[in-house]
């Protein structure tokens, strides 16, 4: 199950890799994309109301998902009910320790206030997990956004705003692809000891 599943297109693709899936989205319109173009059956709504049995899915993944939420350890709760024993959670977060927060402060592209609620390191992730009942098998940062991150701020430097119709053509120049390739290379090199990466990936098994 995709929790925060959006118009289904990854969940479309896990179908086709042989899983049976299901998905959770908030979005009404979404759900609808996702179950008229994929036949992938959707819960419109949260997961506490959501009609799925305990302990049936063997993984749950959920990217960007955890963020929103205001009570991260009781979701994480509610999300462990559906596992089945042993069963995976995998998540994608944006990674307070990144390069992008150090660096760039109030600045940084990820904060995303009022939206994001709660924003992890990979300790207190973690350690939200632990809580939950849940075991961390896996945890590191990634640079993936790296680039996308360094050119919104230099878009809200131009234009006061992470969002502009002519984004591509403020950010685009050589210089701001050197940086951008730069800012990534300096993530990828502290990643391994340091937790650069941008978003944080994570595994976690059902205890």
């Amino acid at each position: 199950m995709d929790i925060g599943c959006g118009n289904g297109t990854y969940l479309a693709l896990m179908k086709r890799l042989g899983w049976e899936v299901a998905g959770i989205e908030m979005d009404p319109e979404a759900a609808k994309i996702a179950s008229s173009n994929f036949g992938i059956y959707v819960h419109v709504g949260d997961i506490a109301t959501a009609p799925f049995d305990a302990e049936t899915f063997d993984v749950i993944t959920m990217s960007h998902v955890i963020e929103h939420v205001p009570e991260p350890v009781r979701f994480l709760g509610e999300v462990i009910q559906l596992l089945k024993p042993s069963g995976k959670v995998i998540i994608v977060t944006p990674n307070l320790q990144s390069l992008g927060a150090k660096f760039f402060g109030t600045d940084w592209y990820c904060w995303d206030p009022p939206r994001h609620l709660v924003l992890f390191t990979p300790r207190s992730l973690a350690l939200c997990l632990k809580k939950a009942g849940l075991s961390c098998q896996h945890i590191y940062s990634s640079p993936r956004m790296a680039r996308k991150v360094f050119r919104k701020r230099l878009l809200l430097q131009k234009t006061g705003f992470f969002s502009h119709e002519y984004e591509d053509s403020l950010t685009n120049h050589l210089w701001a692809r050197f940086g951008a390739k730069l800012f990534e290379i300096l993530e990828r090199l502290g990643d391994f000891v340091f937790y650069w990466g941008e978003e944080i990936e994570c595994v976690a098994v059902k205890e």
